[in-house]
């Protein structure tokens, strides 16, 4: 964790161009879709504003996981230890994918079991 916080210039900067890219593509195909059905009066401020918000907090996050694979990429590389768990997600490309690919398969089916005692 401490080489992922010792350049917070490089950080900040990913995550900041992530979230405003991931903002900027959300709000473009909103507007789209309003336009294509009815105007952009018949969609809420509200709606826009909650998918803004939505989008900046996903592409943040999008832009620490890919600050992290970078991390760990260069620490594989120098032959530094770094954690099974992330080496596993982030550090071997085909491998990292499908693993990502089941964990959301997994959290898509058990997810809506898991909510249901909490309704």
């Amino acid at each position: 964790m401490n080489e992922l916080l010792q350049n917070a210039r490089s950080l900040v900067l990913k995550i900041a161009i992530s979230a405003g890219v991931t903002a900027f593509v959300v709000i473009a195909g909103m507007l789209e879709f309003a336009v294509q059905n009815g105007g952009i009066a018949a969609v809420p401020v509200t709606a826009f504003a909650a998918a803004f918000l939505i989008a900046v907090l996903v592409g943040c996050v999008l832009g620490l996981m890919l600050e992290l694979k970078d991390v760990v990429e260069r620490r594989c590389a120098a032959g530094h230890p770094v954690n099974p768990i992330l080496r596993m997600y982030f550090g071997s490309q085909i491998r990292s994918l499908l693993l990502w690919f089941v964990t959301i398969i997994v959290l898509v089916i058990f997810a809506p079991a898991l909510a249901v005692p909490f309704l």
